[in-house]
C-alpha cells in the first residue's frame, strides 16, 4: 500500500532514522545482487539505492531495536569525527552496516550481516535509512517488490525462538523484561 509514511524518529545533533517496513518481498535475492555489484562498481555506477541498513525483520523485536542500533551507530561516528586520534569507534566501513552490526551480540561484522542482514530467501524486510533523502520512499517502493506495512506490525514479525538462540535470551530472562528490553540492553552494553 503506498503512500504509508515512514517511522522517522530523531537521533542525535539533528540526525533522523527512518524506517520501512515490507512482507511478501518476491526480489531480495536480485537487490542483494544489486547491491554487492553497485558495491564493486563503486562511485562511477547509478546505485539502486542510496545508502541504507536492510535487516530480516523477523530478527528484530521492535523497532527500538533498530533505533538503538542507529543511535549507537550515530554516536560511534560522531565521536570519531570528534577526535580522529582516539581508536575507531565506528566497526564497519558505512554507518548503516554499522547499525546492523550493532544488532549483532558479538563483535564479528561477517555474522551480524549473516544473522541480520538481507538474505536471498528474505520475504519481511526492515529498511532503516539515516538522514534519509527525500525521495527514499519512492525509490523503496520502486526497487521492492512486496506489500509496505506499518513499522507497528514490525513485532508481530519476530522469530521470537531465533532471536531467543542468537541473543542468549532465557526464559527466566523473559519473565523480568520484555524480548526488546532484553536485546535493547545487549546492543547498549556491547563491548563493555
Amino acid at each position: 500500500s503506498r503512500g504509508m509514511a515512514a517511522t522517522v524518529v530523531p537521533l542525535v545533533e539533528g540526525h533522523s532514522l527512518s524506517l520501512w517496513l515490507y512482507s511478501n518481498v518476491s526480489n531480495a535475492a536480485q537487490i542483494k545482487d544489486a547491491l554487492i555489484q553497485q558495491a564493486k562498481a563503486g562511485s562511477e555506477a547509478k546505485p539502486l539505492l542510496p545508502p541504507v541498513a536492510i535487516v530480516q525483520a523477523e530478527m528484530v523485536p521492535g523497532a527500538f531495536a533498530v533505533c538503538a542500533a542507529a543511535h549507537r551507530a550515530m554516536r560511534c561516528q560522531l565521536a570519531d569525527e570528534h577526535d580522529p586520534k582516539e581508536k575507531r569507534r565506528v566497526k564497519a566501513n558505512t554507518i548503516h552496516a554499522e547499525v546492523i552490526y550493532n544488532l549483532n551480540p558479538t563483535a564479528n561484522i561477517g555474522s551480524a550481516f549473516k544473522k541480520f542482514g538481507l538474505a536471498d530467501q528474505s520475504k519481511k524486510l526492515l529498511f532503516a535509512v539515516i538522514d534519509a533523502p527525500a525521495d527514499m520512499e519512492t525509490t523503496l517502493d520502486d526497487v521492492v517488490q512486496g506489500e509496505r506495512l506499518p513499522v507497528s506490525e514490525l513485532e508481530g514479525m519476530a522469530d521470537t525462538a531465533r532471536i531467543c538462540k542468537v541473543y542468549g535470551i532465557t526464559p527466566e530472562e523473559l519473565g523480568t523484561c520484555s524480548l526488546t528490553e532484553a536485546v535493547v540492553s545487549r546492543i547498549a552494553t556491547k563491548g563493555i
